[in-house]
């Protein structure tokens, strides 16, 4: 959307067609970004209204571009082609011959792997495999899929946030009570955030119970689909780990992130009930009426509803002179330790203390045994209703899971850790193994033994949360390794003499001209390379020179081209830099002859009207041919005023920003501005099944 943008605004003669794979666009911020966090989404604002808006964009949704096949990716793309078969693939190649420029701006769309014992078992050739959570998947070769109640952030983020493939995860929170989480960023905080929001509840909106508004109060005025609050409203989830290989002062979550998970943990009981929440269902044998109850247990628990527990927080002298230096690190470390010290509520361990590590398998084994015990236990006093845990310089070395059999994944029961030693190499820090094991949720031995029978080894779940990856479009340089697209200045890069059985890349113009876009003889004029020239200021003979040659007119921008890495606003600089190239070689290969210069990060206004480019097959070709379903901005608009609608009926109220008074309502978490939920604005409320969303985008529904 950035590139479309100053694309847009580089040159008044240009025409951007968005091409998307869902009926809806905007991508990360409507499938990533947090749904307790509506402030970041802002930016679909200027998006609707700069971009979408535009007379000379054309949104065309629900339209696949053909992914390279890998192993790795079977069983999503398996998924993927079950959920949205009726929908189109077409190839890169299309693209080439009906638009005189491509941008690749696909995002990482899958999570990285865990890739250790216990993580991913075989499927057999013409053997179903059914995970509870509706994942089934039949394929005609071998390959590997993770154990039940083991799951990526991608996946997970992407079904809470109502993405249609993930619509079916349907993960069994209503079964679960402990969640380990590995990986210790932003994201990692948000799924703890969510699986720890105050107790779920239903509003009854005087609909049928289908139509009930369920979810936690905390997430109740947000845009998560009914059927995923449907799931969050029966979540037993009450202990989270967050656990990261390196140490406390390598966390890669933002001060703002962990500030806001450490409110929700200090928070009382009493205050979450004032505002709509509620503790637990009274069973009604006592006698007494279940709010009386409840207000007397409330009272008894009060700053008992969380514990939060460190793991491994072992700081130096040397880490504390280095924070000293390093206000970011410094204000985060800082922090945590500040909560730590919290009495009633945390606790430290450090792992490789033998004698810490000691009162840490009791505590283990006390917590198995809890949870075992009556519910009515652990609803007294002295045991909290929900604990966090920050396990920090920890490695994952093997997932536990039940006996495989050949009719049944097996489920994940737990994990087992490595603890990691920090040393000082060569003035950097760096962390080795140790010989010490610890497992989590429980201690290692209760899984050693065979003869555990537990009800508890059900109740557990992981979600990796490592980072994501891009997945390469076939037909096109892909570095598998970084999993990015090679780029220079936003402009496609492809090694010379490029591997046997690559696809050929192929531009087809009107008049017959036939160019190849591996092979710089055929680039236009203005984009090949003279081998005798020598100045290196032309970034065309740098990457010549560096075994490199530039695939003309494709462009890679936003996570594609650099990897998963920064927050929204990271992308504008990617944004502009690929839209100067972009409206620099259009112009050159028009004859303008022009020279945006691009280092500076600054855009620069074009000046050509286009009208010497050579004639390339009209697009409208390319949509006729295939007669598909695909979802144009008036079908996106009635999308729009269905969630709408859906939302008003519902008692949804809509997130706005205002001004820091006292009547504008509840202090927001999120860098201390107000917030006001209001029905007068318009609340959206998300569908996440494919086939209400085509009916949606037609006026059907």
């Amino acid at each position: 959307m950035y590139t479309a943008k100053y694309i847009l605004q580089a040159n008044d003669h240009t025409h951007v067609h968005i091409i998307d794979s869902l009926h809806t666009p905007y991508g990360l911020v409507r499938n990533g970004i947090a749904p307790d966090h509506p402030e970041a989404k802002n930016v679909v604002t200027d998006f609707q209204n700069n971009v979408l808006g535009n007379k000379r964009v054309a949104f065309i949704g629900g339209v696949k571009i053909k992914e390279v096949e890998h192993e790795k990716y079977a069983q999503k793309n398996a998924q993927n082609s079950a959920q949205n078969s009726n929908d189109a693939e077409i190839t890169l190649n299309d693209l080439y011959q009906h638009y005189h420029a491509v941008v690749i701006a696909t995002g990482a769309s899958t999570g990285k792997k865990l890739g250790i014992k216990g993580s991913a078992f075989e499927i057999k050739p013409k053997k179903s495999q059914t995970r509870t959570d509706s994942l089934t998947t039949t394929h005609p070769s071998p390959i590997m899929v993770p154990p039940k109640n083991l799951y990526d952030s991608h996946d997970f983020v992407s079904w809470y946030n109502g993405h249609p493939d993930y619509s079916t995860l349907n993960p069994p929170l209503d079964a679960t009570e402990n969640v380990i989480i590995v990986g210790n960023g932003n994201v990692s905080l948000d799924l703890a955030r969510i699986l720890l929001s105050p107790i779920p509840m239903l509003l009854n909106s005087g609909q049928n119970e289908s139509a009930k508004i369920g979810g936690y109060h905390y997430l109740r005025n947000t845009d998560i689909p009914v059927s995923v609050r449907d799931v969050l409203v029966k979540s037993k989830v009450k202990n989270v780990f967050v656990c990261a290989r390196r140490g406390v002062m390598d966390a890669a979550y933002t001060i703002a992130e962990l500030r806001e998970i450490l409110t929700l943990t200090t928070k009382k009981w009493p205050e979450a009930i004032q505002s709509g929440g509620d503790l637990e269902e009274n069973d009604g044998n006592d006698g007494n009426d279940g709010n009386e109850q409840n207000e007397k247990d409330n009272e008894q628990s009060d700053e008992k509803s969380y514990k939060l527990q460190m793991i491994n927080i072992d700081l130096t002298d040397d880490d504390k002179a280095f924070m000293s230096k390093n206000r970011a690190v410094n204000r985060k470390t800082s922090l945590l330790l500040e909560h730590s010290n919290l009495e009633g509520i945390s606790s430290i361990v450090n792992i490789n203390d033998d004698n810490s590590f000691e009162q840490f398998q009791k505590s283990q084994i006390l917590f198995e045994k809890l949870q075992k015990t009556d519910q009515k236990l652990q609803k007294s006093p002295k045991f909290p209703q929900k604990s966090l845990s920050f396990v920090f310089q920890s490695n994952p070395s093997e997932v536990l899971t039940t006996s495989e059999n050949d009719d049944t994944l097996p489920t994940a029961t737990g994990m087992v850790f490595n603890a990691m030693e920090k040393s000082i190499v060569d003035g950097k820090t760096a962390y080795k193994e140790t010989k010490r094991q610890f497992a989590l949720p429980y201690p290692l031995s209760s899984y050693q033994d065979p003869s555990r029978t537990s009800p508890s080894q059900s109740n557990t779940m992981i979600i990796t949360s490592i980072g994501y990856q891009t997945i390469g479009l076939d037909g096109v340089s892909f570095d598998s390794k970084r999993n990015i697209y090679p780029t220079e200045k936003g402009r496609l890069l492809v090694r010379k003499n490029p591997e046997k059985n690559k696809p050929d890349q192929i531009r087809t113009l009107t008049d017959g001209t036939v160019q190849s876009l591996a092979d710089p003889d055929t680039y236009p004029s203005s984009l090949r390379v003279d081998n005798g020239d020598d100045d290196r200021n032309n970034p065309h003979v740098h990457l010549k020179n560096a075994g490199f040659d530039i695939v003309p007119f494709v462009y890679s921008t936003g996570w594609a081209r650099r990897g998963p890495i920064g927050i929204l606003g990271t992308n504008i600089g990617d944004a502009k830099e690929t839209a100067t190239s972009v409206i620099e070689d259009l112009e050159n290969w028009s004859g303008m002859g022009a020279n945006h210069g691009g280092n500076d990060g600054k855009l620069v206004k074009g000046k050509s009207t286009f009208e010497k480019l050579p004639k390339i097959k009209k697009p409208s070709e390319l949509w006729s041919k295939h007669k598909f379903f695909a979802t144009s901005q008036k079908g996106w608009g009635s999308i729009q005023l269905y969630e709408q609608s859906k939302a008003h009926c519902l008692g949804v109220k809509a997130w706005i920003e205002a001004e820091n008074d006292e009547k504008s309502g509840d202090k927001n978490q999120h860098g201390g501005v107000q917030s006001v939920f209001d029905l007068e604005h318009l609340a959206s409320v998300k569908e996440n099944d494919w086939d209400v969303i085509r009916k949606a985008s037609i006026g059907e529904m």
